[in-house]
């Protein structure tokens, strides 16, 4: 059976259009909800006409669907139609239907043409498209919840594929997911973009759960590097990677990488048809990199597209969110009046800053008890000033242990393990002082979890994650206005919290290099191995606030370090930069070279070990950047040499996959680059594309058959104001 629960009024309605148009074979005129002289849909041909009415009742229960049908009756009769068809969720008996019948005495109605829901869920059983279309009727079902759950599929818990459950019924579907599946099928990669709150995370995860219930295996990544090894063959894969590009703003080192990793990858999705992969990223974010990368900017060139942006909503779609929002909220009967009295829901509709991600919260009741102002005003500063969304419930109604939490999870990355932010707790509470006596901070800790728990944060695999990156922006602010730094690298447990904390600050004003000195010794001191990553956070701090003298000796440790360190991918990225780091120092040239023979010697060690890893295009990078550059020694060049014909071997079984020349063109560029750069015979690889060439050009494909989208499909004009206004009177009826 069914989850008819989980549609709106609007969902009912359009289902039922869309049932009866694939049973009977017909085209329905279509009329806005509400009050509607006893029309939801029409048909005429000829001289006869077929009104049908659908009265989503599941909720209010035959006793309101009676009375209601009472008022419709006379309208009705007024129509005089040839045929009448009267459907509802309601469950019917056949005394029941005897009773609508004598309601509708005066009206061509007859027995069959009254569907309860059982009737409904009969002609369901022979419409197959027309379920597949209503994803709300079975997505978010017990059922399914419990097949994927089962099946293993999905590597997060049960708590969150609930949250997930908890979207659909408050999704609108304006073209998202149609769009999204076309440019899936031809591609098999997929970037969403969209302005922050809009309500890209919320079209992945359904995208998500769709694909699971087809038999799809989800793996959710945090870098283009791990996407790489996540990859299993034979088995029908999409990968989900949130905020590809960051939250915050674009980097150097974040462009470097994906520059070098995210082409070679979407091209491995393209030529793997059981492979998909999905982004989602702030539209100013995208922008960015692209002026950054032409690279990244050509993902949305002439015949590739993948990019769905998803910053426009008409003011239908705005309504339908907003209606969603509150007939599926657990809102009190006396707070939807006042959002409905005096036609507020539309300046909430209309205001410039409305997006999903405010409505969802300020339509909680959790949310809205947190405040001691009515609703009305609170939904209104909110939209006026979109940061008090988290600024009062922090500064205001959170516990002092709460507010140490949510920053013990800002220095954190998303994919933080439970006990590792609970040490971090317990640091912050010893360095901000906290009222509570030491030996109670760990039960407050777990005091905390609960209270934060689905309003802030939300727990999944013994990891706790910020419910949106709205909550992390905001306390990314928290930390720079209230000039949290000098504490916070007070207890930073490694480089990496020391570098996200850094890159946080770095675009600020903020001149106190000591307190950054001694964070950077003092995690050098704790560790027995670094990385690249360690060394180019110290060296950047160095560079910035000109203490090369003062850190000298935490470099050389963490050099020494890196020889002896075991890491297991090559950031030939990063290689570059620590290099120019290291020229740039205050120090005699004599411990200049030094320092880049013990990069050097850590660079061809991990060459060695995982250079036949590397992407062709990383390969040819680390030769023009890295293996040449006058402090690399002469092993470096060895080793790049080394993974260089490895690369190339790799790249012969590469070959046959591909089913287009633009890509086999693109492939053999690079590789013939490849061999230039390490002084290789081009003559030892060229047969296998010669071959490919051959073979493709005997089996042509028309180059203009790819997809091509001109952006969102959400452009339908503004929706009549008579129209939201029906759509709005149902809250009042229920």
């Amino acid at each position: 059976m069914f989850e008819y629960s989980n549609l709106s009024p609007t969902d009912f309605e359009l289902l039922i259009r869309d049932v009866i148009q694939d049973s009977e074979g017909i085209t329905l005129e279509s009329f806005g909800p509400g009050k509607d002289l006893g029309v939801d849909f029409r048909f005429a041909s000829d001289s006869a006409v077929t009104i049908v009415q659908a009265k989503h009742y599941q909720r209010s229960g035959y006793s309101a669907l009676k009375k209601t049908c009472v008022a419709e009756a006379e309208k009705v009769k007024l129509l005089s139609p040839e045929r009448y068809i009267l459907v509802t969720s309601v469950s019917l008996t056949v005394q029941k239907k005897e009773q609508l019948l004598e309601i509708f005495a005066d009206v061509n109605l007859v027995t069959g043409d009254i569907w309860g829901l059982e009737d409904i869920e009969n002609r369901l059983s022979d419409s197959p498209e027309v379920v597949r279309k209503h994803f709300k009727l079975w997505l978010s079902s017990t059922a399914v919840l419990e097949q994927i759950l089962k099946s293993g599929l999905y590597e997060r818990s049960a708590s969150e594929l609930e949250q997930i459950a908890k979207l659909i019924p408050k999704y609108v579907e304006h073209g998202g997911i149609a769009e999204s599946e076309q440019i899936l099928d031809e591609s098999g990669a997929l970037i969403i973009s969209g302005a922050p709150g809009i309500g890209k995370t919320t079209l992945a995860r359904i995208l998500i759960w769709l694909h699971v219930q087809q038999g799809w295996q989800i793996r959710v990544i945090d870098s283009i590097e791990q996407a790489f090894g996540a990859v299993s063959k034979g088995v029908k894969q999409l990968l989900f990677f949130d905020d590809f590009l960051g939250q915050v703003r674009v980097t150097e080192d974040l462009i470097r990488g994906t520059d070098l990793r995210f082409p070679p990858f979407l091209e491995k999705v393209k030529n793997t048809k059981d492979l998909r992969f999905v982004l989602t990223t702030r539209d100013y974010i995208l922008s960015q990199a692209r002026k950054h990368s032409q690279r990244i900017d050509e993902t949305s060139g002439s015949g590739t597209n993948i990019v769905l942006d998803v910053g426009y909503y008409t003011r239908t779609v705005k309504a339908q969110i907003l209606f969603n929002h509150i007939y599926f909220s657990d809102l009190e009967g006396t707070q939807i009046e006042s959002l409905l009295a005096d036609d507020f829901y539309l300046k909430i509709i209309d205001h410039k800053n409305f997006n999903p991600r405010v409505i969802e919260q300020i339509t909680k009741s959790a949310y809205l008890d947190s405040s001691d102002v009515d609703i009305r005003s609170l939904v209104q500063s909110v939209l006026d000033k979109p940061e008090l969304l988290w600024e009062k419930p922090y500064r205001n109604h959170f516990s002092e242990s709460a507010q140490l939490l949510m920053l013990a999870m800002t220095l954190s990355s998303d994919r933080t393990a439970i006990p590792a932010i609970q040490n971090l707790f317990v640091k912050l509470c010893g360095e901000f002082g906290s009222s509570v006596p030491a030996h109670q901070w760990v039960s407050q800790f777990n005091s905390s979890l609960k209270e934060l728990e689905g309003a802030t944060i939300y727990i999944s695999h013994s990891v706790a994650r910020f419910i949106n990156p709205g909550v992390r922006d905001y306390m990314n602010d928290v930390v720079v206005k209230d000039g949290l730094v000098p504490v916070l690298t007070k207890v930073v447990p490694s480089y990496s919290h020391l570098g996200r904390l850094w890159n946080l600050v770095k675009g600020v004003e903020f001149q106190e290099p000591q307190f950054w000195e001694l964070a950077a010794r003092r995690l050098c001191e704790q560790q027995s191995e670094s990385s690249l990553s360690d060394l180019y956070t110290v060296l950047e701090l160095c560079l910035k606030f000109d203490t090369s003298i003062s850190l000298q000796k935490t470099i050389t440790l963490l050099v020494d370090q890196l020889v002896n360190s075991h890491e297991e991918t090559i950031d030939v990225s990063v290689c570059e930069e620590i290099f120019e780091s290291i020229e740039a120092l205050s120090i005699p040239s004599i411990e200049v070279k030094q320092l880049a023979d013990g990069v050097s010697k850590h660079i061809s060690n991990s060459l060695y070990r995982y250079g036949y890893e590397m992407s062709v295009e990383e390969a040819v990078t680390l030769f023009s950047t890295v293996a040449c550059h006058p402090m690399a020694s002469e092993e470096v060049y060895e080793a790049a040499k080394e993974a260089a014909d490895a690369v190339l071997s790799e790249v012969k079984h590469r070959v046959d996959d591909i089913q287009s020349r633009e890509e086999l063109e693109a492939l053999q560029d690079a590789a013939m680059s490849l061999a230039s750069e390490a002084k290789f015979s081009w003559h030892n690889y060229s047969s296998v594309f010669d071959e490919r060439y051959w073979l493709l050009n005997e089996y042509e494909v028309d180059p203009n058959d790819h997809y091509s989208s001109s952006g969102s499909s959400s452009t339908s004009s503004s929706s009549d104001e008579a129209s939201i206004r029906s759509m709005f009177s149902v809250l009042k009826l229920n």
